[in-house]
């Protein structure tokens, strides 16, 4: 296998490579976990942390149910409600793929630190995970 062969994807290689012996050489293989466009650990080229899904700046509770709600239509464009939501924690998915989830995760987080007023980061910004 030459450099450059390899599957390139938005996944974490699996953690077990099996080797084939070819002559004198020995070929290690790498399989990758199949993530699409569906899935909700895929992520756009366009999807990184100074990317801004909304307009509207969460100032305290006078705004937070129109913050809220801008928040959750830009997320579940995204495929990517189900981390606040609860609904995909790092749990549910296989060993292989948890640095691919923790990239993710701290992607959102980033979206909801960018439309949060500064005196409220410090609740988002220690947060582990977006739920």
């Amino acid at each position: 296998m030459a450099i450059g062969d390899e599957q390139l994807n938005n996944t974490t290689p699996n953690h077990t490579t099996t080797t084939s012996t070819t002559g004198n050489f020995i070929t290690g293989i790498t399989t990758f976990p199949s993530i699409d466009h569906n899935h909700p650990l895929y992520l756009q080229p366009t999807e990184t942390p100074v990317s801004s899904l909304i307009s509207v700046q969460l100032t305290g509770l006078d705004n937070y149910a129109l913050w809220s709600h801008a928040m959750r239509i830009g997320l579940l464009g995204k495929n990517k409600l189900c981390f606040v939501d609860g609904r995909f924690p790092k749990s549910k998915f296989e060993h292989e793929l948890h640095d691919l989830w923790e990239k993710v995760n701290a992607i959102v987080l980033s979206w909801i630190m960018n439309v949060v007023r500064p005196g409220l980061l410090s609740s988002v910004l220690y947060a582990s995970s977006t739920h």
